[in-house]
């Protein structure tokens, strides 16, 4: 019993903390400072009543705005094998069983694939990569679990098609459970050489790394993951680079950079744009970059990956240590965030006092 209360302790924690971070729009530290030093820039524009401005470095790259209609709560994508410039993307629940194929120079949807006798009770993942037979393909992860109430998650596979054109396609489904009991996660990985698939769950302090059987089974009978590793904290995706030589994860406030196959060895971790409630990544063709987006938020955004050990907050994910097993440091930026929140909030008050009494 300790150890459930334990667990529904930090649950309950990070709930808060999910909560906090979405509402005061997932930013990092005070001052908001963007990578490499940069200044920000606000990108503004025909940005619709639901949506919120994104806050990027001038280092990074606003490529377009995607069609808020259409794809209103985008919360997966992933680099297509098949087709230049082009992004898969999926909405969080409620967006129903499609995946749109979108330009990463325009944001157009130039494809939209139903996927056919497939429920969609929580899409939150999207990865590309190949299945046993060889064939180019796309997963979609069932994976969104927030009461942990699940008997097993769902992974989606659909063939990339040829051509982009409107179509209904076929799909193969995988039931998947985890040990030790249902498990939130937002983030699927996907080997670029062979079928092998791996989990991040999203978790308050520490994540886990779970690994699909290989290769995978489609029978009604779950297929069981088994832990391989941990993650950090409040983990939103990741992605393989097209090259298969490292991958990404993500969480509201920041990126980092893991070389080998999950688990493996981190190598980077650098600041992301400040979009509201960011949560999807994916690379760019040469693997030099990453792609940003927000369910909140209608920019996609380039960043560069640095290759640098320390990446660009100068290290302090390496000198903050774990408390209790915790991952703090995205509790940290969020405390100082907060912090700078509530200075302004009291300097804006005051000038505002000032201005009436000159009246």
């Amino acid at each position: 019993m300790p150890r459930r209360d334990g667990a529904a302790r930090a649950r309950r924690v990070g709930l808060l903390a999910t909560v906090a971070l979405v509402a005061t729009g997932a930013m990092p530290a005070t001052g908001a400072a963007p990578p490499s030093g940069a200044t920000p820039a606000i990108v503004t524009g025909a940005t619709p009543p639901t949506a919120t401005p994104a806050i990027v470095g001038l280092d990074d790259e606003v490529l377009c705005r995607f069609d808020s209609e259409e794809l209103d709560e985008v919360s997966g994508m992933a680099l297509s094998r098949r087709h230049d410039d082009v992004i898969w993307v999926t909405n969080d629940s409620g967006g129903g069983p499609l995946l749109y194929a979108v330009s990463t120079r325009t944001c157009r949807i130039r494809a939209t694939l139903r996927l056919l006798d497939t429920p969609a009770r929580d899409h939150e993942a999207v990865a590309t990569g190949v299945d046993a037979e060889g064939r180019d393909v796309i997963w979609i992860g069932d994976i969104g679990d927030n009461i942990d109430g699940w008997p097993y998650a769902r992974i989606h596979k659909v063939v990339e098609p040829r051509r982009l054109r409107d179509a209904r396609v076929p799909v193969t489904t995988y039931r998947v459970r985890y040990p030790g009991g249902p498990v939130d996660a937002e983030a699927l990985v996907a080997a670029q050489d062979r079928e092998q698939l791996w989990i991040i769950s999203k978790e308050p302090g520490v994540g886990a790394v779970f690994e699909l059987p290989s290769p995978m089974s489609d029978a009604q009978e779950p297929m069981r993951a088994r832990r391989v590793g941990t993650a950090r904290a409040l983990i939103t995706d990741a992605a393989m680079a097209p090259d298969g030589e490292r991958f990404v994860v993500r969480d509201y406030l920041s990126a980092e950079v893991f070389t080998g196959e999950p688990p493996g060895e981190a190598e980077a971790r650098f600041r992301l744009p400040i979009q509201p409630q960011g949560e999807a990544i994916a690379w760019t063709a040469d693997s030099r970059s990453v792609l940003v987006a927000s369910e909140r938020s209608p920019t996609l955004v380039r960043v560069d990956v640095p290759r640098t050990a320390l990446g660009t907050d100068g290290g302090i994910a390496e000198v903050l240590p774990r408390v209790a097993g915790f991952d703090i440091y995205p509790y940290v930026r969020l405390l100082a965030l907060g912090m700078g929140a509530v200075v302004g909030l009291v300097l804006l008050s005051r000038v505002l006092r000032r201005a009436g009494r000159r009246r």
